[in-house]
């Protein structure tokens, strides 16, 4: 993505054994395809601003973000050995620049995140880009390293 496209997913805050930021977000492109293929449509309906979205479309992207963010964190949790609860999912659409600079207003200076690039392969489509971030504070960072310098040792 390039400052300024468009993006769209779902914002989370896990708190409690690990206290992190967690975003899943998707170009509107890759969210147009897949609602096309998830709604039957003919073609992909495009998407322009937040206005241009429908119950029934938001409902899809919400629920795909909440399938998707489970299975991350459930993964992260199993790794780590750590009871993470699922967090509450919070739907988003604007430009990446605007919403970078929310985050950063909200997040500590020198933050880390972790990111990974999420690609679903649908037959008969182009590729579904994803991206899937986790910021921790620096405790659940440091903490994060340590678990995993434990169980790498063990």
């Amino acid at each position: 993505n390039k400052i300024g496209d468009l993006i769209t997913g779902s914002f989370s805050t896990v708190v409690k054994k690990l206290n992190a930021n967690i975003l899943l977000m998707f170009p509107v492109e890759s969210v147009e395809r897949l609602m096309q293929l998830v709604l039957e449509l003919e073609k992909p309906k495009k998407l322009r601003s937040p206005d241009a979205v429908t119950d029934q479309e938001q409902s899809v992207i919400e629920e795909l973000c909440s399938i998707l963010i489970g299975h991350y964190v459930t993964a992260l949790s199993n790794f780590l050995r750590l009871p993470i609860d699922p967090p509450e999912h919070h739907f988003f659409f604007e430009k990446t620049n605007q919403f970078f600079k929310k985050l950063e207003q909200q997040s500590q200076k020198g933050v880390t995140s972790v990111i990974i690039e999420t690609r679903m392969l649908v037959v008969g489509s182009e590729p579904i880009m994803g991206y899937f971030v986790m910021i921790p504070n620096t405790e659940s960072l440091k903490d994060i390293l340590k678990r995993i310098t434990e169980i790498w040792e063990s």
